[in-house]
């Protein structure tokens, strides 16, 4: 993919002046390669190579960060993309960008507890069922329980909030396009892939 769209890159954000969403595209690019190269180095072990506890914790994190960079700055772009389709709203803007702060929040707070760096079923359900027959748990285990069900809830309701929103708008612009007897942009795009 980055080899394929790496000549429209060229031409259409590094020879222009970078704006803020070049910059986010760039980020969002960039940061996703970094986190692959790091997930390449903590699960491909080398012949005589050996990986020590600190540089696999330190691969982790970085791969990590990177890829809750990535998922931030998709947001981000969803985000733009819909602030255009509205007409600039601010509302959505009021709306949507709380669930980038806490989705990076959910998903920066398991990269610094050991016990999340690897979610094990297992584990997870021990405490869930503990927590609701025995209530008790740490605090530390309470957290644990909150990320793991909250953080993907927050990133279905979000992309579902995404999806509707630019959904409605095609529709309206397929019917709007229709009843002035032209094909419009999204109609063509909706049916490019049949």
């Amino acid at each position: 993919d980055f080899f394929l769209t790496l000549p429209a890159e060229i031409q259409l954000i590094w020879s222009r002046q970078l704006t803020g969403s070049s910059m986010i595209l760039i980020m969002s690019r960039y940061s996703l390669l970094l986190a692959q190269v790091f997930q390449l180095i903590f699960n491909i072990k080398l012949p005589g190579q050996t990986l020590t506890d600190t540089s696999c914790s330190a691969a982790y994190l970085i791969s990590q960060i990177s890829y809750d960079t990535t998922e931030v700055a998709v947001k981000l772009l969803s985000i733009l993309r819909v602030y255009a389709l509205f007409g600039q709203r601010r509302s959505l803007l009021i709306l949507l960008c709380p669930f980038i702060i806490a989705t990076l929040e959910m998903s920066a707070y398991p990269a610094f507890l050991p016990l999340i760096h690897c979610i094990d079923c297992s584990i997870f359900l021990m405490l869930v069922v503990r927590l609701l027959f025995t209530g008790n748990i740490s605090s530390g285990q309470l957290i644990y329980i909150l990320v793991v069900v909250i953080s993907p809830l927050l990133r279905l309701i979000f992309d579902s909030i995404i999806f509707i929103l630019t959904l409605i708008k095609t529709a309206g612009y397929i019917m709007q396009s229709r009843k002035s007897g032209t094909h419009g942009i999204a109609e063509v795009v909706l049916r490019d892939g049949q």
